[in-house]
């Protein structure tokens, strides 16, 4: 039998930060362990239900970051109060061995890593931070924003709705573009204006033709290579789009066209093509952070719903 010895407060609690429940265990507090295992999963669900299910607002991203924070402080302390009822001197059991509290730790990062955080960020609610200034001023560098990932694989988009989808050209690359066309849709652009059924769009006020990202010989080429299959009349033998002049081109099914809302620094389906149905990934919800602002910026635009 182990020598008796004392449970120390502050090693439960620091335990129980690093993985929910290892510090119940060192405390010998085995349905504590066993509660704090699953309970962050709760925490998770919680962020997820107020992000997809209450008005978007500044309330809501408060309790983005309060929930998470009110879990973490109290891990620490029922792992700090397990330590303190623990009798002293402490007689450990045969689970209070260094490699029970390793496998509980790998078990409880391998859980949470590979299980359930991967399951409500594809299923329900994923976070994505916006690296470019593609969206501006809709959603700009630095904007963290949370992502409504009930969105099922082929269900129907909309023009003007925003969207998160793998890239065609590198899958592993995810993007958020608006969607400027769908399925039978003839779009064509003009001096850089989009045109959408033989209608003028609303122009981007900030769009100037020549600082689009500019396109060698090649590139020219593939992009008239995949328009063209897809061209709505005959195609004229000297046809050469470039990202302000092109089309009109047919959308096809199962398939949508998108832009970004800055056309001057957005790499879209201008340059790439339609976007399938398939690599749609979800709908931008909220934005809840900006990692470039103080703190009086980034209030100005947290809670704001992404339009």
């Amino acid at each position: 039998m182990a020598s008796p010895s004392i449970r120390r407060p502050w090693l439960a609690a620091l335990l129980n930060l690093l993985f929910p429940g290892l510090g119940h265990l060192y405390a010998g507090d085995l349905r504590g362990a066993a509660l704090w295992f699953v309970l962050p999963v709760l925490g998770i669900a919680l962020v997820a239900g107020a992000v997809l299910f209450l008005p978007t607002s500044v309330l809501v991203v408060l309790l983005t970051w309060a929930i998470p924070l009110g879990f973490f402080i109290v891990q620490g302390v029922t792992g700090w109060g397990a330590a303190r009822r623990a009798p002293a001197p402490f007689t450990p059991t045969p689970l209070n061995r260094w490699y029970w509290y390793l496998g509980f730790a790998a078990l409880s990062g391998c859980f949470y890593a590979y299980a359930a955080r991967p399951f409500f960020r594809d299923h329900f609610v994923q976070a994505f931070r916006i690296p470019s200034d593609s969206m501006s001023p809709t959603m700009i560098v630095g904007d963290y924003i949370m992502v409504d990932r009930r969105q099922r694989v082929g269900r129907q988009v909309a023009v003007g709705d925003l969207v998160v989808f793998r890239s065609i050209e590198d899958p592993a690359l995810q993007l958020v573009k608006r969607v400027a066309g769908v399925a039978g849709d003839t779009l064509q652009m003009w001096g850089g204006a989009l045109i959408r059924n033989w209608v003028r769009q609303q122009d981007d006020p900030f769009y100037d033709p020549a600082a689009a990202t500019p396109l060698d010989a090649p590139q020219l080429a593939l992009v008239r290579t995949w328009q063209i299959p897809v061209f709505a009349r005959p195609v004229p033998p000297n046809y050469t789009p470039d990202p302000s002049n092109w089309g009109p081109i047919v959308v096809p099914s199962g398939h949508f066209f998108a832009i970004g809302d800055d056309r001057n620094h957005s790499w879209d389906s201008r340059y790439y093509g339609f976007v399938p149905d398939s690599n749609l990934l979800g709908r931008p919800r909220l934005i809840y952070w900006n990692s470039s602002f103080l703190l009086p910026g980034m209030l100005a635009r947290v809670g704001m719903a992404p339009k």
